[in-house]
């Protein structure tokens, strides 16, 4: 699940770090 969880992370790393 290690797998999924990263991607969800950086998705909504993604999206906080939007300017």
């Amino acid at each position: 699940m290690s797998a999924f969880s990263r991607c969800f992370w950086e998705t909504i790393w993604a999206f906080h770090q939007l300017p």
